[in-house]
């Protein structure tokens, strides 16, 4: 067993959660139908399943991870999930409370290996079973829900997961009242929902609502209320409001440290990775990157290599490293989640590929600039060449995976084909950029509007781009218009604003004016004083 357990730390955990899954769905089964003595009996011999289930197939658990030594850690996990699954199959054929039960312990060993089809399969039978032999009200029913949920949020089917955590709180609800800890629990997945469809201020009112509740009913240093703090901290991140995001997630940082001490333990990776973020953007790059590689590091440990935390907190510290012009390290990360995100169990799903896009187009991203910036030092020349055009290869697959996806990535394509476009533009490529950058005006004018700040970015790099190719009228008319939005509303990007001058200074110098040349030399000059 110590041989086993020092080989196989991740099945070995999963397995022990079995154990004590398996005997608190007991317990809690026995406390709620203590009140009637049918009920009672029915719950002991629920308890009973349990128990003669970890009883007699841990032992053989173990004994399979043994078969597949050598094989390393995911592929045994992978075995156990699928001989669980066959496992509760057949031995438990009879007891369908009990199937109910493992049916969900099965699909979380599914989940923790991100085989997400086959976790919703077992949660589907699950809901199936005690839908039949419970009342649909019954909050076993709502606990099946919800984890139905987590499991679409996983897959990126955000509707589907907002309806079926919004049955499991009705549920929840009904059963415990307003206020309880699993009410609190579900309001949480369902801000989880809200906030990655886009609705912010409904998320944020939802965690708002559980966190008051968590630290009502457990105390304001518990784990779940270091959740809550979590989450919220993120929704205040996306509004770019970070001075009230940084102390929530610093906060739950310092709940989970005193709760886990020094374990490796994901949900303190996963909130370190939120500060990580926002320290990014508060001009913290530093404290940042070391705090995005220790987060890193605990989930190598945890996961190991091939997950999606991995990938993604992997492509955020080279965000971050790229953003101090560190180009090598930078692209060294990304090649890391791009390596990940293609090799997931269920790397075809939508939600996959654009993770997969926006990792291979940062890429691209990086590349391209560490072209530029082998140039700008008279490097190598062949260096430059291969870096653009390795660039532009990882552009053009990005675009593709984008594409493949039911709406086109999202809000991810058009920046992609922006990105892809001014890359075109520098290198001279402007016949090919320009019906790149058509396209992303064109849909981003028509998901955001005329006056959004990303539909004025994707219409200063058409301008810029028409302005190359010598097309005056049409690039003057575009710019003219752009500029006021621009220094409106993204001023606080100071290389936006100086690329739009620069524009604009290219453009009246070919149409030979002067005046308007000047005006814009005097606002280049503003934004760096010391050139």
């Amino acid at each position: 067993m110590r041989k086993t357990l020092r080989r196989y730390k991740a099945p070995a955990f999963t397995a022990a959660a079995f154990l004590v899954l398996g005997v608190a769905f007991g317990t809690t089964m026995t406390f709620m139908y203590e009140s009637a003595a049918a009920a009672e009996r029915a719950a002991v011999g629920a308890l009973q399943d349990e128990r003669d289930f970890n009883s007699r197939e841990l032992p053989e658990f173990f004994a399979i991870l043994e078969t597949v030594s050598g094989k390393g850690p995911g592929v045994s996990l992978k075995y156990l999930a699928n001989e669980s699954a066959k496992r509760v199959e057949t031995e438990f054929a009879g007891r369908p409370r009990a199937q109910a039960s493992m049916r969900h312990l099965v699909a979380t060993l599914y989940s923790n290996i991100e085989e997400h089809s086959a976790a919703e399969k077992q949660l589907g039978l699950a809901l199936a079973t005690r839908e039949a032999i419970l009342d649909k009200d019954h909050p076993d029913v709502a606990t099946t829900r919800l984890a139905l949920g987590r499991v679409f949020l996983a897959q990126g089917r955000y509707p589907e997961a907002d309806t079926e955590i919004r049955r499991a709180l009705a549920i929840r609800k009904s059963v415990f009242g307003p206020k309880h800890k699993d009410v609190a629990e579900a309001l949480d997945h369902l801000g989880v929902a809200k906030y990655e469809q886009g609705e912010l201020e409904e998320a944020e009112s939802l965690h708002l609502n559980a966190l008051a509740m968590r630290e009502d009913l457990l105390g304001p240093n518990h784990v779940d209320v270091a959740e809550s703090l979590d989450k919220l901290g993120s929704v205040y991140y996306d509004l770019g409001e970070y001075e009230k995001a940084e102390p929530l997630l610093r906060r739950a940082i310092a709940i989970q440290r005193a709760a886990f001490g020094d374990q490796v333990h994901p949900d303190l990776a996963n909130t370190m990775v939120n500060l990580g973020s926002m320290l990014g953007y508060l001009g913290k790059p530093e404290e940042a990157v070391e705090v995005f590689t220790k987060a890193l590091d605990m989930e190598r440990t945890w996961y190991g290599r091939n997950h999606s935390a991995v990938a993604k907190t992997a492509n955020n510290l080279a965000t971050v490293l790229l953003r101090q012009k560190r180009y090598e390290e930078a692209a060294r990360y990304y090649h890391e989640a791009v390596s990940v995100f293609e090799n997931l169990p269920e790397n075809e799903s939508d939600a996959a590929r654009i993770q997969q896009g926006r990792a291979m187009g940062n890429l691209a991203r990086t590349l391209a600039l560490r072209a530029d910036d082998v140039e700008r030092g008279d490097g190598d020349a062949g260096l430059v060449v291969r870096l653009r055009k390795d660039a532009n290869e990882r552009y053009k697959r990005s675009i593709k995976l984008f594409r493949s996806t039911k709406d086109q990535g999202g809000g991810q394509l058009p920046r992609m084909l922006v990105m892809y476009g001014q890359q075109l533009t520098t290198t001279g490529a402007v016949d090919r950029a320009e019906p790149v950058l058509r396209e992303a005006v064109t849909l981003r004018e028509g998901d955001l509007g005329k006056s959004h700040k990303q539909s004025a970015y994707a219409r200063l790099s058409l301008g810029g781009c028409l302005t190359g190719a010598g097309k005056l009228e049409e690039a003057k008319r575009l710019l003219t218009e752009n500029f006021p939005i621009v220094e409106d509303k993204l001023h606080m990007h100071a290389g936006v604003l100086e690329r739009a001058c620069r524009y604009m200074i290219k453009l009246f110098t070919a149409t030979g004016e002067p005046d308007k040349v000047r005006r814009y030399q005097a606002k280049l000059e503003a934004l760096n004083p010391s050139d």
